[in-house]
């Protein structure tokens, strides 16, 4: 299989108003309909860029839109003449930079979006693909299980049970936010891609920075045909197979501190970013992901709780926090779960809550581990018991956690809720309640 296939590469038929003509030579826009496909974990971007006015400073590469890459508009292309009679022969509107694949999900859309001297921005195009997973020389002992959420869903809680699960090993430091994998499957993202020097990505500077390493500045195209095949794909496969022994090696030692014979080992997948996915499955292809949902309008008051006073140090209002902060961490988690529902299982928070032993009998049973009485009853407890937790908490109880947006607030925060979250609500099977309960 090759590493990457290109599926598209699209230029608007009709180009936004500032930009006179533009074109994606590489990978090549006019063979419409080919799949373009590499042996390596990295592809070429090249084209050229004309606004009507003045020239283009920048082509800025975006995927699910998050900025992967800025590419300096600083390449002459000549013969233009005779496409523009009234412009030179020669102009600088030339751009061309690698990607490296790992960067990017398995299928990806990137949007090239040109940057012009005003510092207004168009776009001028897109190239649609999918990349496979690199060749692991080891089989993984454990299996990744991702607890994927974004924060207030009561990530640490949940963790706190799973942790005591008898088949699963976790790092029980509060707030168990410890995630190797996550560390080593970044660590592969970055070391495998390509450099940049003309974008200033990286530098041959790097030993004078003991806190960064970056990408390999010798990694750059053009580069022999030999060295750039074992770079693109060989070096990705052993970089891969390395980090995965670091991940077994450290969750078996782990697993032998806390006298376990663990089946999974299980992390937060706290969601930040839009192309951040489950970056552990190149490692671990057979990652089973668990959905930690909450009603988001009680997601909302948790936050403004637990950040409350910050936010508004910062200059946040209700409504400016609500846009710039809780929804975004959102509608993050919707489209993760949009991406991936199939293979994965949802939980609500409210049921964790009010029937725990039901909730965690689905999961262990989806996990295919020990669902026991005896089991579900050491993990629920373990969800109860404080250890140092109170200073997570925003509410004076489990039960009370349920349905606090209808006694927080005024009306006014309430409808702002629940137009805000309407949604992500109707996604989740969350009714949309009217009334505040009684005080």
């Amino acid at each position: 299989m090759p590493a990457v296939e290109i599926l598209n590469v699209a230029v608007p038929g009709e180009l936004p108003e500032a930009i006179r003509a533009a074109r994606i030579r590489l990978p090549d826009a006019n063979a419409v309909g080919e799949t373009f496909t590499f042996e390596t974990f990295d592809f070429l971007i090249a084209g050229m860029v004309l606004p009507h006015e003045g020239l283009a400073q920048s082509i800025e590469v975006y995927c699910g839109g998050m900025r992967l890459r800025t590419i300096p508009v600083k390449f002459p292309r000549d013969g233009l003449s005779r496409a523009f009679p009234d412009l030179p022969d020669e102009l600088v509107c030339g751009f061309r930079s690698p990607i490296g694949a790992m960067t990017l999900p398995p299928e990806f859309e990137l949007d090239l979006v040109a940057v012009l001297e005003n510092g207004n921005r168009a776009r001028i195009g897109s190239i649609t693909g999918r990349r496979e997973r690199p060749r692991l020389s080891i089989d993984p002992k454990l299996q990744a299980l991702q607890l994927t959420s974004v924060g207030r869903t009561g990530t640490t809680w949940m963790m706190r049970m799973l942790a005591a699960h008898p088949g699963i090993v976790a790092h029980t430091n509060h707030p168990l936010e410890v995630w190797p994998a996550r560390y080593w499957a970044h660590m592969l993202k970055v070391l495998s891609g390509p450099a940049d020097p003309i974008s200033s990505v990286t530098s041959h500077n790097f030993d004078q920075d003991l806190w960064h390493a970056g990408q390999n500045p010798f990694h750059i195209w053009p580069t022999s045909m030999g060295l750039g095949k074992w770079l693109g794909r060989e070096h990705v496969d052993r970089l891969a197979s390395f980090c995965l022994q670091n991940v077994e090696d450290w969750y078996t030692i782990l697993a032998r501190q806390f006298g376990k014979d663990a089946v999974y080992f299980a992390e937060k997948n706290l969601l930040r970013t839009p192309v951040q996915g489950l970056g552990v499955a190149d490692l671990y292809p057979d990652t089973r992901e668990v959905f930690l949902v909450r009603d988001f309008r009680d997601m909302a008051c948790s936050w403004f709780s637990f950040r409350g006073a910050k936010w508004n140090e910062a200059g946040f209002d209700t409504d400016r926090a609500l846009q710039e902060m809780v929804l975004p961490w959102a509608d993050l988690l919707l489209s993760n779960w949009r991406a991936r529902k199939e293979q994965a299982h949802l939980v609500h928070y409210e049921d964790l809550v009010l029937k725990p032993q039901q909730t965690l009998r689905d999961l262990f049973d989806f996990l295919a581990i020990d669902s026991s009485d005896e089991t579900l009853d050491q993990v629920a407890s373990a969800g109860t018991a404080d250890q140092g937790f109170t200073a997570h908490k925003t509410s004076p109880n489990l039960e009370r956690t349920v349905g606090r947006w209808r006694r927080e607030g005024d009306e006014a925060f309430r409808a702002a809720l629940n137009s805000n979250f309407r949604e992500l609500l109707d996604e989740f099977g969350y009714a949309e309640a009217a009334a505040p309960e009684p005080a």
